[in-house]
């Protein structure tokens, strides 16, 4: 997979020079950094349309799947506003729970409680929590 980056104003107006700084930072080469300063309010932008026939369809699949994440980080109020609780540190010892490739927490908001695995391993893994 390659390292592709999107920078979006709204106006022509403002300045993306520190959105460029932090792709260069990361890095992605130029020829795979796209712009547009235009509303965010739809896809429907040039920049971004060069973005997604860019990439790999394994690239978009990605992409989509980030996007649903975000969809759900922002819609729902235990992600928004509630509070964490980590749960790596009673986990170290737990079967399968590798503290260099696995972040474990709890969001809670109200009447919600939210338990978010996350696995940073190229395999998969079977992974026993303690909360």
């Amino acid at each position: 997979m390659s390292n592709y980056g999107y920078i979006r104003v709204s106006t022509k107006d403002q300045n993306e020079d520190r959105q460029w700084i932090a792709l260069r930072s990361v890095p992605v080469s130029d020829e795979n950094i796209f712009t547009d300063k235009q509303s965010g309010k739809d896809f429907n932008r040039p920049g971004y349309q060069k973005l997604l026939k860019a990439l790999s369809p394994e690239e978009s699949a990605l992409l989509d799947r980030y996007r649903k994440l975000l969809r759900l980080a922002a819609s729902d109020p235990a992600i928004r506003k509630g509070d964490t609780y980590d749960l790596c540190y009673c986990n170290l010892s737990s079967d399968g729970f590798n503290q260099d490739a696995h972040f474990a927490f709890l969001r809670h908001y109200e009447d919600e409680t939210l338990l978010i695995v996350s696995n940073f391993s190229p395999r998969e893994s079977d992974i026993h929590i303690t909360i």
